[in-house]
Order: structure tokens, then C-alpha cells, then sequence
């Protein structure tokens, strides 16, 4: 993400809810809806430019901050979208 002097500041963030458009991440620090911020998949290290969409409630010093991908990323989590179900 980058801060108001355009510097970019990394934050470990918590993933809630994943899709293959985007997330719902829990994040401290303050960001603003239509902010574009670069998420990084931790097991693949793989990056991805984002948008914030939504900001919901924080706790904890925590806001829930939903985010879209700026470009199509259905496989960025490593999951299949959606769930193959068991038989």
C-alpha cells in the first residue's frame, strides 16, 4: 500500500472471505474506498493490483476492507472458484 508521501508500507494482513475477484481483509491501517493497493499472496508471492470497494466495521484496531482485483485473478488464491463439491 502506499501512504499519503507515496511511499509504499506493507502490512500482514488477514484474509477473511476470498473469491476469484477479490477479498474481504482485515487491515489497520486507514484506507480510503477506491484506494489502489497491491495485495501479495504469502504462498506464492505473487502480487496483484487492487481496489478498495467496501469498509466495514473495525474492532481491535481492525477494519474489515473489501477488496476488488483491477484485473480478472481467479486462480491468485490457489483455489477453485467455485468449490468443486464432493460426491
Amino acid at each position: 500500500m502506499q501512504g499519503a508521501d507515496k511511499q509504499h508500507i506493507p502490512e500482514k494482513a488477514q484474509t477473511l472471505v476470498v473469491n476469484a475477484h477479490g477479498a474481504l481483509i482485515l487491515l489497520s491501517m486507514n484506507v480510503a474506498a477506491g484506494q489502489l493497493i497491491i495485495v501479495v499472496n504469502s504462498r506464492t508471492h505473487e502480487e496483484m493490483l487492487s481496489r478498495v470497494t467496501t469498509l466495514g466495521p473495525s474492532f481491535m484496531g481492525k477494519t474489515e476492507v473489501g477488496i476488488e482485483f483491477i484485473k480478472p485473478a481467479a486462480d491468485f488464491w490457489g483455489s477453485a472458484f467455485p468449490p468443486v463439491e464432493s460426491k
